[in-house]
């Protein structure tokens, strides 16, 4: 008779072992080994007789069992996210992953660090965190976007934790970014231009940030039809 046998995805077989009666008679023994039917997606596969055999003196009556593989619960996270990069007073692009479960007893939680903000739908409904509810136990391919908040003072580094009842360890998706304060002029007075000038003159009194390169367009195209822009000027230090 085979003996019950369990194992999880992706582990090995276990060793197959049987047991019979009556004992055999003297120094007799079995050969060959037991087998099971192929295959390693979670379900119950027949254990048979495969090679096992006793000398012709015997008749055997062979009763199978099953190896049953196990399913343990488990989240599949796609993608990696850069650097995050914006202005003081500013969300930063967004960026996305995606993440999937499946034999799931509860949903997924997926929770931002300190700066940061996660949703399920682009531009709106960020917060601190979002579940996607388990259902039946399967949770389909879902596209998780984040983004930095508005009014971070700095970006540290750290992790999204996407996290389910039973799997173990959590799921983690890095994220990291910089806030920097962009390049300004601060130009002194100018004088009336014309709406038929070509050029005109700027003065300016102090220039931050780098690189120091700007650049100047008419604020409609009726304001100045005939002026050029002025694409990535540098400015020149005195």
């Amino acid at each position: 008779t085979a003996d019950a046998q369990t194992k999880s995805v992706g582990a090995p077989d276990p060793t197959l072992t049987y047991h019979y009666n009556p004992a055999l008679i003297g120094a007799d023994t079995f050969t060959g080994t037991l087998s099971r039917t192929a295959g390693e997606t979670a379900t119950a596969y027949p254990i048979t007789q495969g090679t096992l055999a006793l000398s012709p003196n015997y008749l055997i009556n062979f009763v199978g069992a099953d190896l049953t593989i196990i399913a343990h619960p488990s989240i599949t996270e796609t993608g990696s996210l850069t650097a995050f990069a914006t202005c003081p007073g500013n969300a930063s692009a967004e960026q996305t992953f995606t993440v999937s479960g499946d034999q799931l007893s509860g949903s997924i939680n997926i929770a931002a660090p300190t700066a940061f903000e996660v949703s399920t739908t682009s531009g709106t409904g960020y917060s601190a965190s979002v579940t996607l509810p388990a259902g039946t136990g399967t949770i389909s391919t879902t596209t998780i976007y984040v983004r930095s908040i508005a009014g971070a003072s700095s970006l540290p580094s750290g992790n999204i934790v996407i996290s389910s009842i039973g799997v173990a360890p959590d799921v983690t998706v890095a994220v990291s970014g910089s806030i920097t304060t962009p390049p300004s002029v601060v130009f002194a007075s100018a004088g009336p231009v014309t709406t038929t000038a070509t050029s005109f003159t700027l003065s300016y009194n102090t220039v931050t940030g780098s690189p120091d390169q700007y650049s100047v367009v008419a604020a409609s195209t009726s304001a100045m039809p005939g002026f050029n822009p002025v694409s990535n000027f540098s400015f020149v230090r005195p």
